[in-house]
């Protein structure tokens, strides 16, 4: 093998290896969420900025970090990622309070925004352009491993040590890829990078932050609380801000005109059915199975695990079937799968069955890895031109996310008013986060659907 194949693999694997480390980081924490609340003695609201924290600082400076990637060094700020997002997992391993532990959190996805846009483009650049998808795919690919294997390795840390060890399990992988990386990571930049939207990134952040904060503080503070009606207020003040800057500025963060598109459209209608309604549900299922069930931490990670193998299963699948047959049938299964799997949670009792949460559980991750496979293609499919396809698939993967966010916010909520209500068991709150989500996945299909029909050809 060749100089040039060695270098290209080595960035390949080197990079791959903290990006295999973000997608355990993400899953393996849902895991550890009673142990957690036990030591740390957290509210359920607490537990949910764990989730949202991380999520909110990631998607919202993702683009933004790309672009600084490209102006200042794509291999400056995979470093720079990559040692942050160690010292931050230290951090969170040897937290001592909950809030402690939130902070790490938030700068752990602040750190991540950095490393897998830097990671992606250094890749791009170590590969010809005729193996460049091909690496991409694989490296993307590695963010849906972690995840996958995620709740397994959860479990068997948490069983065999404790949960403080979900965290600093990051710090070796971060210095085995600092190993690979820095004796041959060479440093690119682009020449002429468009302008950081940083009004539109601030807007952003504190527009859903401060919806975040509402919904998750609403039962603490009381809704008609000053302090949550105000958090309202700037809610909505910063969306609209950000609206109108998006308009205007040359290099919007979220280009409104993307709407008018339709496979941007149908794109976003899928992911956001597959993708973003999950974010309630793990957190969700995962307290279910602990408190309500009463499994331990090794069997939760076990019934989770039938849903994650799907993610990565699903996409390969979907993506082969759109190429050959066309979105219809697709589509149609993973509209399906969504509604199917939430009716399925909403049948489940105190005390389960368990089969019946394993089925739920791999219909609802066949209809997260079936999405994930077209989502983007279909963003993709109206394009005249491949000119803005980063763009675009930044901007779905930023709204699907931020959306992500605030259901798991909602449904935090709901659960947080029912543990306050000791007469409600904990299971009154699931049906009724399901029975939410599910009507949200019904009104979204039938949109989907009407998009389907209406631009896509049989």
């Amino acid at each position: 093998m060749s100089q040039s194949e060695n270098y290209k693999w080595l960035v390949l694997i080197g990079t791959g290896i903290v990006t295999v480390a973000l997608g355990v980081d993400y899953a393996i924490v849902n895991t550890a969420l009673a142990p957690i609340q036990n030591e740390l003695h957290a509210s359920v609201a607490q537990l949910q900025w764990l989730m949202s924290g991380f999520g909110l600082l990631f998607v919202g400076f993702l683009v933004a970090m790309g672009r600084l990637a490209d102006l200042k060094g794509r291999r400056v700020f995979f470093y720079l990622g990559a040692g942050g997002f160690a010292l931050a997992s230290l951090g969170a391993g040897l937290a001592h309070s909950i809030h402690m532990l939130i902070a790490m959190r938030v700068l752990q996805g602040l750190f991540c925004a950095a490393i897998f846009p830097s990671g992606m483009a250094l890749i791009a650049n170590a590969f010809p352009e005729d193996e460049r998808p091909k690496a991409l795919g694989i490296y993307a690919s590695f963010l849906g491993v972690g995840f996958a294997i995620g709740p397994l390795l959860g479990s068997v840390i948490v069983s065999l040590l404790n949960w403080r060890w979900i965290f600093l399990f990051n710090v070796p992988l971060t210095v085995i890829s600092f190993i690979i990386c820095l004796p041959i990571l060479k440093e690119s930049k682009k020449l002429h990078p468009p302008p950081v939207d940083w009004w539109g990134v601030s807007l952003l952040i504190i527009s859903i932050s401060a919806l975040v904060f509402a919904v998750s503080e609403g039962n603490t503070y009381g809704w008609l609380s000053h302090l949550i009606i105000a958090a309202f207020i700037v809610s909505v003040i910063a969306l609209l801000i950000f609206i109108g800057i998006e308009r205007r500025v040359c290099a919007p963060l979220i280009s409104l005109t993307l709407f008018a598109n339709a496979g941007f459209t149908l794109g976003l209608l899928i992911f956001i059915i597959a993708i973003a309604l999950p974010w309630g549900v793990i957190f969700m299922m995962t307290l279910y199975l602990h408190k309500s069930v009463g499994l331990s931490t090794h069997w939760v990670g076990i019934i989770l695990f039938s849903m994650t193998l799907m993610t990565m299963i699903g996409p390969a699948v979907s993506g082969s079937y759109l190429g050959k047959k066309g979105p219809r049938g697709v589509c149609y299964a993973v509209c399906a799968l969504s509604i199917v799997s939430l009716l399925l949670f909403t049948r489940l009792q105190a005390y389960g069955p368990i089969w019946l949460v394993v089925i739920a559980f791999i219909l609802f991750g066949s209809a997260w890895g079936a999405g994930n496979g077209i989502a983007v293609p279909l963003g993709l499919s109206k394009l005249a031109t491949t000119e803005d396809s980063g763009f675009i698939v930044g901007a779905m993967n930023t709204i699907m996310n931020l959306i992500g966010i605030v259901m798991l916010a909602i449904t935090a909520a709901i659960l947080e008013h029912y543990s306050r209500n000791k007469v409600l068991p904990f299971v009154s709150g699931l049906h009724v986060v399901c029975t939410m989500l599910l009507a949200i996945s019904v009104v979204l299909s039938i949109i989907a659907m009407i998009v389907l029909h209406r631009f896509y050809r049989p």
